[in-house]
């Protein structure tokens, strides 16, 4: 199955939301699924793609940010 998991803030930083969202992501890749992680790109440093134990991650350039919060293109997007 193919699994797409949104999150605005990058997976890679200690907290607590983010180790849970990256600990399910790489044990639904570890039970066979194809998992794509859509993140932010807050930091030009960063690569847009890449992969992490497994997890497809790719990131998306920043429209607006106001405080913590952030406006990413594919939020945009109607499913």
């Amino acid at each position: 199955m193919k699994i797409a998991i949104f999150n605005p803030y990058n997976i890679f930083l200690p907290g607590g939301v983010q180790d849970h969202i990256r600990a399910q992501a790489e044990e639904l890749r570890l039970r066979g699924h194809e998992v794509t992680m859509l993140t932010s790109r807050h930091d030009k440093t960063l690569a847009k793609n890449e992969e992490h134990n497994g997890v497809q991650v790719i990131r998306s350039s920043v429209w607006l940010r106001v405080n913590k919060g952030l406006l990413l293109p594919f939020q945009l997007v109607d499913a």
